[in-house]
């Protein structure tokens, strides 16, 4: 009886030594797919929290008296961890449109945690109000 050995297919070296290369072929994409994955979720807190820091925006100047010319509320967004501060003031004088007449900027601070550290953003706004009567400007 004569036996022939045939030779086809792949020995289980050889299977492993292709798993061994795909697997170091594939390994830094997986890496970037969880960066990506990380990045994409802090984009979207970001995005969440700039969209209630505009909706407090206008809010908060659809409540704020027309002749307040300094203002300032506060709100907590629980289910964003986040702290809201509007203040509404003067335009200072270390800022180059100084010179503009009546002109105020609204400010939004977000403060949130990130990371296990206080973070602070800002939406600044800026509008012209109605000259002050003199009787307030003093």
């Amino acid at each position: 009886m004569i036996i022939k050995k045939t030779t086809s297919g792949f020995t289980i070296i050889e299977v492993l030594i292709a798993l061994a290369i795909a697997m170091v072929m594939l390994a830094p994409l997986l890496n970037l797919q969880g960066f990506i994955i990380r990045q994409t979720s802090r984009m979207s807190d970001a995005t969440r929290r700039t969209l209630a820091a505009q909706e407090f925006l206008i809010t908060t100047r659809a409540q704020t008296p027309e002749d307040a010319y300094e203002f300032s509320q506060e709100k907590k967004v629980p289910f964003l961890d986040l702290t809201l501060l509007y203040t509404l003031s003067k335009v200072g004088t270390q800022s180059k449109l100084t010179k503009q007449d009546d002109l105020y900027h609204e400010t939004v601070a977000m403060t949130y945690q990130e990371n296990n550290k206080t973070k602070r953003d800002y939406l600044v706004s800026f509008i012209y109000k109605k000259p002050q009567p003199e009787e307030q400007k003093k």
